[in-house]
């Protein structure tokens, strides 16, 4: 009888890939991902649960556009540069924060994001 791999030992496997390639960072296909967790398929309940687990136990997995998955240790965050608000928002802006008044179509604009993409996020929930 075929048995699956539990979610911590997926982990355990993606943790033991990224060791041995001595990379920080890497991306899986889901046939990898499959292929470690003794699956054909990658359900959306299973990868909910491998991505929980997967913080617990220190690795950062985020699904990316491709389909593929982007893996992480926890633990390279912690040399991250820090952003301050106050050097990167103005004084204007930090007051609208606070007061949950900030115009969020004007951050949206900033950044890029477009109507169409927004209505597609809607859509995938």
């Amino acid at each position: 009888m075929h048995r699956y791999r539990t979610h911590a030992d997926t982990i355990t496997l993606m943790r033991l890939m990224l060791h041995r390639a001595g990379q920080t960072r890497a991306r899986l296909s889901r046939k990898t991902v499959a292929r470690l967790a003794g699956r054909k398929r990658l359900r959306s309940g299973f990868l909910a649960q491998l991505i929980d687990v997967g913080l617990e136990e220190g690795l950062m997995i985020v699904e990316l556009d491709t389909g593929a998955f982007g893996v992480m240790p926890v633990s390279s965050l912690a040399g991250a540069k820090t952003i301050l608000a106050k050097n990167v928002l103005s004084a204007e802006e930090r007051r609208a924060v606070l007061k949950n008044t900030i115009d969020m179509d004007a951050v949206a604009e900033e950044l890029g994001d477009t109507e169409e993409e927004e209505e597609d996020d809607v859509e995938d929930d």
